[in-house]
């Protein structure tokens, strides 16, 4: 088995800093709570500025795979290695810009160099982790001598306002607007990668992973996003690809949507406050969040 080292480290960030007052112009407001809900995210998630893939006037200023491909460059450069040394490619996102072929095939596009071996990996957050595991365990079992992992993502153009345009918030409660509002303040766009090798460069400070390890719980629990299907439930979530049209499809969506609620949990020890789906108990989030909170109680309305 070989030892893997990271050698080299990059990032692509669209466009200037945009701070919380510029929000607003950039993804816009979609119902009567937007501001309030605003307020309340920024709150919990601490960010001061962000990078949009999309400028004031609503224009695309890159794609996806674009970013990645800036990204993996820049960790190249860091490594001192030229892009067509790669062996392996591996890529993480959300959502790619099509649906197929596969992000890496795309990154891979964009970025040139020469023929390599590349791997797509499409898990949210967890997603650039399995991307560095791939990357990692092709160079540990001597199957490439160097590779790149790479994570990006373009949530900015789902939170466009015309994504929303038929969606009634009208009657929402606040706990139900929440539901599309918290991550439209939270998420942002932008690119960052690795670049693993068989051998330090004694030149310069290089880190040795020693061992990476993944586990899913999907099996016990519900996942905390989804998109593309009616429900969240495994058992009766339909595909939007088993409806007869795309609109009946959506309209699908917006009623399982307005049935689902949020409610608030606090940890008794730290006060980290989060919001979880009802679905969500408190055991979970407990099990969950052990690393940092080990008692959470739910509060009774999200007005607490």
């Amino acid at each position: 088995m070989q030892d893997v080292f990271i050698t080299g480290s990059g990032s692509y960030l669209p466009g200037r800093p945009v701070d919380n007052r510029e929000m607003e112009a950039r993804i816009g407001l979609i119902s009567g709570h937007s501001r309030k809900l605003k307020t309340l995210a920024l709150r919990q998630n601490g960010i001061k500025t962000r990078h949009y893939a999309i400028d004031a006037a609503g224009n695309y200023q890159i794609t996806n795979a674009q970013m990645a491909a800036n990204a993996v460059t820049a960790a190249c450069d860091a490594a001192r290695r030229d892009s067509r040394q790669l062996d392996y490619l591996s890529c993480a996102t959300t959502q790619a810009d099509q649906l197929v072929p596969g992000h890496a095939s795309a990154v891979h596009g964009e970025l040139g160099g020469s023929p390599m071996e590349i791997s797509s990996h499409q898990s949210v957050c967890g997603s650039s982790m399995m991307a560095i595991k791939s990357a990692y365990l092709n160079i540990r079992a001597g199957e490439h001598r160097v590779a790149a992992a790479c994570g990006s993502e373009f949530s900015s153009r789902w939170f466009q306002p015309g994504f929303y345009g038929e969606i009634d918030f009208s009657s929402m409660s606040p706990e139900e607007a929440l539901q599309y509002e918290f991550l439209r303040w939270t998420l942002s766009d932008g690119a960052a990668a690795l670049v693993m090798e068989t051998a330090p460069d004694s030149s310069r400070t290089c880190l040795k992973i020693d061992w990476i390890e993944q586990k899913s719980f999907a099996d016990r629990f519900p996942n905390c996003m989804f998109a593309g299907a009616d429900s969240n439930d495994p058992e009766e979530a339909k595909p939007w690809a088993h409806f007869g049209s795309p609109q009946e499809a959506y309209r699908q969506e917006r009623c399982c949507c307005a049935r689902t609620s949020f409610c608030w949990s606090r940890c008794s020890r730290c006060g980290w406050v989060t919001f979880s789906r009802c679905w969500i108990n408190a055991v979970c989030r407990r099990e969950i969040s052990a690393i940092s909170c080990r008692t959470i109680q739910r509060a009774p309305s999200a007005s607490a």
